[in-house]
């Protein structure tokens, strides 16, 4: 976790300097919901999990 921030910001702002500033967004909304679908399934056992 530590750099993620920092790596983000760098591959932002390459993404906006090449494509502008709202193709960042486009691509972290992108990224966001590729990983959502790639974590779905696993969701419900975290929400369902038995309290100790």
């Amino acid at each position: 976790m530590q750099g993620g921030i920092a790596i983000g910001a760098a591959l932002g702002g390459l993404i906006s300097s090449i494509w502008g500033v709202a193709s960042a967004y486009w691509f972290a909304f992108a990224i966001s919901a590729e990983l959502l679908a790639a974590i779905w399934r696993e969701l419900r056992h975290i929400a369902e999990a038995p309290t100790a």
